[in-house]
């Protein structure tokens, strides 16, 4: 008699500890292909203001349609100059409209002046 009121509470737990997961689980979504921008190249060079020392400049391709004349470059530069590098990437999201995705970034080039401040 123990051992069938044991199993019986086992599988009450397991289901009680299910239902409560559940919840979390289903939390989790995808942000639509539509609402991104994949990035596929960043550079990283001294500005000439000595108070935004950092220029980031991102390569992002731009989607084309098979209709049109292609005489778009098929991809977009985005610039922007800050004290920090986080915070020139914070603001060049805010130049798109969509959300910038960092993970199929093919390159990362750092100027040689940044390379130098980093020996002083």
């Amino acid at each position: 008699m123990i051992t069938a009121a044991l199993k019986q509470i086992r599988w009450i737990s397991l289901l009680l500890i299910l239902i409560l997961l559940i919840p979390i689980a289903a939390g989790c979504g995808t942000k639509d292909i539509d609402k991104r921008m994949f990035v596929i190249g960043v550079g990283v060079d001294k500005s000439d203001n000595e108070e935004k020392p950092y220029k980031v400049s991102l390569k992002v391709p731009v989607p084309m349609n098979k209709k049109s004349s292609g005489t778009s470059p098929g991809f977009i530069f985005l610039t922007e100059e800050a004290a920090t590098i986080s915070e020139a990437l914070h603001l060049l999201k805010t130049h798109v409209d969509k959300n910038l995705e960092y993970g199929h970034a093919k390159f990362i080039v750092i100027g040689e002046s940044i390379l130098n401040l980093a020996d002083h």
